[in-house]
C-alpha cells in the first residue's frame, strides 16, 4: 500500500491457486504519477500520495513461486503466538509492539495520514470508523448515501512520527478483507529525516486488489519527478478462500542488508535483492540505497472507486460490498540492536529540527 501514486496495468498478471503450490509468475508496471506533497505539517519529511484530494478529515483523541497456507483460525488466539523463527535470528529480541489491549489507540504509537485519495471518499477518523476493542485495532470502511462522498473510511494509520526503523522482522497477525472493491495494505515508505537517498522507497509488504484469495508484494521508487517500479510482483494465493474473511494469518516482513522478504504464516512468498537494481528501471532514480533507509510503517483498508487514483474496470466497491473490515490483532518488530536501528519519537523529532 504517501501522496499517492496512480497506478495503470498494462502487464498480465497470471496465478493458478491449487491444492499444491504452484509457480507464479507476473509482469506489472506500474504508472507514472509524480509524488505530490500531502501534509503541509510535515515540512521535513516528504509524503507520497495516490491523488490529489481536499475532502476534510475528522478525527479523534513478494521467493520465486507462490505458496498456499492452510493456517488459520477464525478468533484471535489468546497468548498470541510468533509466526517465525526469524524474530529470534542473529540476537534479535523484542524492540517495539503494540497488542492493541486497551480500549483507546494508543497515539503514542501511530500517527493518522492522508496516503491516499479519492474524490469520492470522506476520511474519518472516528470511532465508527477506526478504534480498539476486544483486544484488537478495527478500521472499517462503510457506505452512505451522498451522491458526492459515498465512501468513508479513516486515513492511513502509520508510523511516521512515531516510529521509524532500518533492518528487522516486522510481523503482525490480522484478519485482512478479501473483498470485491477492497484495497487494504500493509507498507512503508523511507521518507523519513534519516533518509540518505535521493528518492523514496516504497516496500509493499502486501496489497490486496480486489481479490477473493491474491496477496501482492513490490517494491517502487518515487522522487525528482520520476517513478519506477520493480519489474516482477511476488503473489500469494490462498488455497481454501471459503472462509478467508473471517481467518486471521500471520503476515511478516524480513529486512536486512542483502534483501527483503515477505511472509505468510511463516512461509516465505517473495524476496528482493536490495544489493542490485537489475529489476529497475537502472536509468530512473539510480541506486539501491533507499531501500536502506530508515522506514515507518503504513496500514490502510483502502477502495476502489469510480473516482480514485487508480481504476481498473470491474474492480470498484458497490453497496453490496460494505462494511469492509480489517481487523489487527498485534504488530510486533524484532532487532538486534548492535546491528539494526531502531528511531524512536524524540528522535524522530530532533531530526525534523535540523
Amino acid at each position: 500500500m504517501s501522496v499517492m501514486k496512480d497506478r495503470i496495468t498494462v502487464g498480465i498478471i497470471t496465478a493458478l491457486c491449487a491444492v499444491t503450490v504452484v509457480a507464479t509468475a507476473l509482469i506489472s508496471i506500474r504508472s507514472t504519477l509524480s509524488p505530490v506533497p500531502v501534509d503541509s505539517n510535515l515540512s521535513s519529511v516528504s509524503e507520497v500520495v495516490k491523488e490529489e484530494s481536499s475532502q476534510p478529515t475528522e478525527s479523534v483523541s513478494q521467493m520465486p513461486t507462490s505458496s498456499v497456507s492452510s493456517t488459520a483460525s477464525s478468533r484471535p488466539l489468546a497468548n498470541k503466538p510468533a509466526a517465525v523463527d526469524l524474530k529470534t535470528a542473529n540476537g534479535r529480541t523484542l524492540v517495539w509492539s503494540d497488542e492493541f489491549d486497551g480500549s483507546l489507540l494508543d497515539m503514542n504509537k501511530w500517527y493518522f495520514n492522508r496516503t491516499m485519495n479519492g474524490k469520492d471518499r470522506l476520511y474519518r477518523n472516528d470511532k465508527d470508523h477506526v478504534w480498539v476493542s476486544d483486544g484488537l485495532l478495527h478500521m472499517k470502511a462503510t457506505w452512505q448515501d451522498d451522491p458526492h462522498y459515498p465512501y468513508v473510511l479513516p486515513e492511513g494509520l502509520t508510523t511516521i512520527k512515531t516510529m521509524n526503523y532500518r533492518y528487522g522482522y516486522l510481523e503482525m497477525r490480522a484478519r485482512v478483507p478479501f473483498k470485491h472493491g477492497a484495497w487494504p495494505s500493509f507498507w512503508f515508505q523511507t521518507a523519513t529525516p534519516f533518509a540518505k537517498a535521493d528518492y523514496m522507497a516504497e516496500i509493499d509488504a502486501f496489497e490486496v486488489f480486489s481479490s477473493k484469495n491474491k496477496l501482492t508484494a513490490t517494491l517502487h521508487k518515487w522522487g525528482q519527478g520520476d517513478h519506477t517500479s520493480q519489474k516482477k510482483d511476488w503473489e500469494y494465493c490462498f488455497e481454501n478462500a471459503s472462509n478467508l474473511n473471517q481467518e486471521f494469518h500471520i503476515y511478516g516482513f524480513e529486512w536486512n542488508e542483502q534483501e527483503m522478504a515477505f511472509y505468510v504464516d511463516g512461509k516465505q512468498y517473495g524476496r528482493y535483492d536490495i544489493i542490485e537494481a537489475a529489476d529497475f528501471d537502472t536509468t530512473k532514480l539510480p541506486g539501491m540505497q533507499g531501500f536502506h533507509d530508515p522506514a515507518y510503517v503504513i496500514f490502510n483498508n483502502e477502495l476502489f472507486t469510480p473516482k480514485g487514483g487508480w481504476i481498473v474496470e470491474g474492480w470498484n466497491a458497490e453497496q453490496s460490498d460494505f462494511p469492509i473490515d480489517y481487523e489487527i490483532d498485534w504488530v510486533r518488530l524484532y532487532q538486534n540492536p548492535a546491528i539494526e536501528r531502531l528511531y524512536l519519537t524524540e528522535e524522530i523529532k530532533a531530526a525534523e529540527k535540523n
